[in-house]
């Protein structure tokens, strides 16, 4: 019983205790405020890297479960994918939902789970693709004027740099411009970007400009480029001043003492002139002091030269005494008045006479600035040119003007000597010569005959009236003054001066016109391969001529010639000319003798032969004379020189036919085909040309007979003087002869040469002795044939000098007739490339050659010369540009600047259809016409005739030729007939 009783009370007790206990909610917030996220190790609610424990089981028996907001992100089970780099922190809230018998509540927790961190090599990556350099304001990468900002660090990534040209751009960034004479600039500046082990490099290429040029800059080059004197110190005559110099400067003078070197107004050259009057006999020579002041704007700089003037070597004299005592070189000084102008040549002058004869005062290429009738003092030296006494390098003051001139006196052909190279009293003099008859033969001189004698006349009329023509086919009495007699052509020269009265015509009875008609009639006795044909007159001021042929197979009456042939025997033709005129008939016969043709040989054969022999020789052109004629080799060297314009261009293979003569005056024995010689043919161009290396100068001046007319290279040869005052520049030999080359003629600046300078490279052939030494033509140096590192347009090529080598991208806009062609820039600019390259019109090519200007024959054409390399075409099909606002006499006075220019014109006249030789000529305001090969380009000029127009003709200017322009690549539109 006590046992039940003590059990009933536990278990009372028990009941009471459980009545009193917790409740359910309070449970489940006990279970809450205890729940918690479980991170992983270095993991907090603000920074989740890794997944995190969620318990499903709590305090209190409290069951847990739980959702996420972005499972993406954090998965219900806890597991965490973060965010790629770039995505940025993601937020997520955990929702716990907590659960106890039919009860629950919920806790939230807000997480952020961190993006990916970058590796080092995408930090790296990421750096260069933003890494910019930062430029000043206005500048970019193409034009680089100011300091630059070179970034150092991106994040945790650093940055150093390293520049290529650091005294351009250093590697902080700090730029120095390059000087105005130097090129523009190109700067590679490369970045090195490092994280952790990681690195990569970025390059960038910057443009550095040259600083401009400021106008102190312009003024100080334009001082140092200035010459005078060709750089002598010594004057005996008046020269030329510049007044414009370059970069836009101007340039003026002053003199210390203007009565020996006065500064003038007058024009003289390109600039003004110096008057120079030199001390009288007996006194002491002066030293001036000129100076220019170079002026840009407000910038200005001086230059001073001493300039040493000798007083005069000589007293007063006359010209007889001048004329018949002198020796070479003498220096003389006379008072006389001017009585005829020689301007009407490459070489001119002017006659004078003193009351006691007269003399013809040599004035270079210059037009003297003098008018007939003027009294002058003349200063110069004494020389004689084909026997005629005359005075060299004059120095002349005009006294005054308007005075009276010598009479004529008269003076028949029969009185003239014709003994070569013979002074006599009569040269310059002013004469009457009567009864001449006048005839053009095509020439550049008239021809005018008296008693069969007929000699040489050239009309020196001021302004180039041709006064002369008026009275082609005519006798007349004329006044003309005494020349030279030519040795080559045995003939008299005589200057037509144009003085009041100085030509008539004289009237002639029937008798007397067939007589004059007979006299002057003449045929060659003998016919070689020279002549390619007989002109047989028909009539000859009022005289009418038939002709009768004993063999017209040979000589038929129109002239042509039909020669034996080789081996074959010489033909003797007669030929009977019928003269008649009113009741008057004579008649005058003719035996020619036809030589047959001559074998081709080699220049090593002919010079075998004697001289008279007409030589047919075929062989390459060496060289180009640069005054006339040209050089012809065979291959091994062996050369001769031709004394004629052909036309022909350094490399052409040809066939010639020439007489042979030996040049023997002056201690020259050079072979040469003499002026006549016929070009027969360019066989081929572009060939190689033979070049004699092994020599020494004093082999050369030593042997110069065996090395006439040879091309040949001497290397590290001294300068001995790089002027003598006449422009010669003289080679030093180990002997009494040397060298000497005239600079100026081939394009070569001396401006920095001094006495014992070394020139590296010089090539040449050898042409003649003169004055004691061995003269140079066709000159060539290496110094400046530097390779081009970068292509330039043709705008740029043309301001470079003779013999650089250049390299040029243009456009193809037409193919010369025979070789070459020509490339333009995109504003028509062009420049004539001789080379036989395989290109087509509007081919965009890129070409490098040498640079060089042809000047023979009044050019002035910049080209590419024979030799060129075609280094690409690199497009074809481009569009041309051509000039259309221009007229061909626009073009025609100013064929230098539209020099291998593709051009149009419209409605342009013929003059004439064709000349004889194939040309048809377009007519122009002046005497220069434009003309062009019609046969060349297949066009038919049967239909047309003189005067008719040409709608429209498209051309490249070419050069000149014979003294008209001649255009070539010719397309034209129909011709209207007038």
């Amino acid at each position: 019983m006590k046992k039940f009783i003590a059990l009933f009370l536990t278990l009372s007790f028990m009941l009471v205790l459980a009545a009193c206990g917790p409740n359910t909610g309070e449970l489940l917030n006990e279970a809450k405020e205890d729940l918690n996220v479980v991170y992983s190790n270095g993991d907090s609610a603000d920074s989740v890297t890794k997944r995190v424990t969620l318990i499903t089981s709590g305090i209190n028996s409290a069951i847990i479960t739980w959702e996420s907001s972005n499972t993406d992100v954090i998965a219900n089970d806890g597991t965490v994918t973060r965010p790629d780099f770039g995505d940025g922190d993601a937020e997520v809230t955990l929702t716990a939902t907590i659960m106890k018998e039919d009860e629950s509540v919920t806790k939230a927790f807000d997480l952020i789970v961190k993006e990916i961190e970058q590796t080092d090599q995408e930090k790296v990556d990421a750096a260069k693709t933003n890494l910019e350099i930062t430029f000043a304001t206005g500048d970019d990468a193409s034009s680089v004027t100011s300091d630059i900002t070179l970034p150092t660090e991106d994040g945790d990534v650093t940055i150093s740099w390293i520049s290529a040209k650091t005294d351009i751009i250093t590697n902080a960034g700090v730029v120095t411009r390059p000087a105005y004479t130097e090129d523009d600039e190109m700067v590679v500046l490369t970045a090195t970007l490092t994280a952790g082990n990681e690195l990569a490099t970025k390059s960038f290429t910057l443009t550095v400009p040259a600083h401009p040029m400021t106008d102190a800059d312009a003024a100080e080059e334009t001082k140092s480029k200035i010459i005078i004197l060709s750089n002598a110190t010594e004057a005996t005559s008046s020269f030329a001043l510049p007044t414009v110099g370059a970069n836009d400067t101007v340039i003026s003078w002053t003199s210390s003492n203007a009565d020996v070197i006065e500064i003038t107004s007058e024009t003289m050259g390109a600039g003004i002139k110096a008057k120079l009057t030199r001390p009288a006999f007996g006194e002491d020579d002066a030293t001036i002091t000129l100076t220019a002041t170079i002026t840009k704007n407000d910038a200005s700089v001086t230059r001073t030269w001493d300039i040493d003037v000798p007083a005069l070597e000589t007293a007063p004299t006359t010209i007889a005494d001048f004329k018949m005592t002198a020796s070479a070189g003498d220096e003389f000084t006379f008072t006389a008045t001017v009585i005829g102008l020689h301007v009407v040549d490459k070489y001119k002058g002017f006659y004078v006479y003193d009351g006691t004869e007269s003399t013809y005062i040599h004035n270079g290429t210059s037009v003297p600035d003098v008018s007939i009738g003027d009294e002058v003092t003349i200063t110069g030296e004494f020389d004689v040119y084909h026997g005629m006494p005359q005075l060299a390098y004059p120095n002349i003051e005009v006294l005054s003007s308007g005075n009276t001139t010598p009479d004529p006196y008269v003076k028949a052909f029969s009185e003239f000597d014709t003994t070569a190279s013979t002074r006599t009293e009569y040269h310059s003099d002013y004469i009457t010569l009567e009864n001449v008859f006048i005839t053009d033969e095509g020439e550049s001189y008239y021809f005018i005959t008296q008693e069969g004698i007929k000699y040489e006349l050239f009309d020196q009329t001021a302004g180039n009236e041709d006064i002369i023509n008026n009275y082609v086919g005519k006798s007349v009495n004329i006044n003309v003054i005494v020349h030279s007699y030519h040795s080559l052509h045995k003939a008299w020269q005589f200057s037509f001066v144009n003085q009041p009265g100085d030509i008539e015509e004289v009237v002639l009875t029937d008798a007397e016109k067939l007589a004059n008609a007979k006299s002057i009639l003449s045929l060659p006795t003998e016919i070689t391969e020279l002549v390619q044909s007989l002109t047989l007159p028909t009539s000859s001021n009022d005289v009418t001529i038939s002709w009768v042929s004993t063999d017209s197979n040979v000589i038929a009456l129109d002239g042509t010639i039909s020669q034996p042939a080789i081996g074959e025997s010489e033909v003797v033709v007669t030929l009977t000319a019928t003269l008649t005129v009113g009741s008057e008939t004579d008649t005058k016969v003719f035996e020619i003798t036809v030589k047959p043709q001559v074998a081709v040989t080699t220049v090593t054969d002919a010079l075998t032969q004697v001289d008279g022999d007409v030589v047919k020789i075929k062989a390459i052109v060496s060289g180009l004379h640069s005054d006339s004629g040209y050089f012809i080799q065979d291959v091994d060297g062996t050369a001769i020189y031709v004394d004629e314009d052909h036309y022909v261009e350094v490399g052409d293979e040809i066939i010639v036919i020439g007489k042979l003569d030996t040049y023997d005056s002056y201690g020259n024995n050079q072979r040469k085909l003499v002026s006549g010689a016929v070009l027969d043919s360019v066989v081929s161009k572009f060939n190689t040309t033979t070049v004699k290396t092994d020599l020494t100068a004093q082999q050369i001046v030593d042997n110069h007979s065996l090395y006439s007319s040879q091309l040949i290279t001497l290397t590290n040869v001294t300068i001995k003087q790089v002027d003598d005052g006449y422009g010669y520049t003289f080679v030093e030999t180990n002997g009494s002869m040397e060298f000497k080359f005239k600079a100026s003629d081939f394009g070569i600046d001396t401006t920095t040469w001094v006495d014992g300078g070394t020139l590296s490279v010089i090539s040449f052939n050898v042409y003649d002795v003169h004055y004691s030494d061995l003269r140079l033509d066709n000159v060539t140096l290496a110094e400046v044939a530097q390779p081009p590192v970068t292509t330039s347009t043709v705008t740029q090529t043309l301001q470079e000098s003779d013999n650089t080598v250049v390299r040029i991208t243009g456009v193809v806009t037409g193919l010369n007739f025979d070789s070459g062609y020509f490339v333009q820039d995109t504003d028509g600019t062009a420049i004539y490339v001789r080379a036989g390259h395989n290109v087509t019109v509007g081919d965009q090519v890129d070409v490098t050659g040498r640079l060089e200007t042809f000047t023979k024959y009044g050019n002035d054409q910049k080209r590419l010369a024979s030799g060129a390399v075609l280094n690409n075409v690199v497009s074809s099909n481009n569009a041309l540009t051509v000039k259309t606002d221009l007229t061909a006499q626009q073009i025609v006075d100013n064929h230098s600047q539209y020099s291998s220019q593709l051009i149009t014109l419209t409605d342009v006249i013929i003059d004439q259809v064709d000349d004889g030789y194939g040309y048809t000529f377009i007519k122009t305001n002046g005497s220069m016409l434009i003309k062009f090969k019609a046969a060349d380009y297949s066009i038919d000029t049967s239909s047309w005739t003189d005067g008719d127009t040409i709608p429209v003709i498209s051309f490249n200017v070419y050069d000149v030729n014979y003294s008209n322009l001649r255009v070539v690549n010719v397309t034209l539109a129909d011709v209207i007939q007038p």
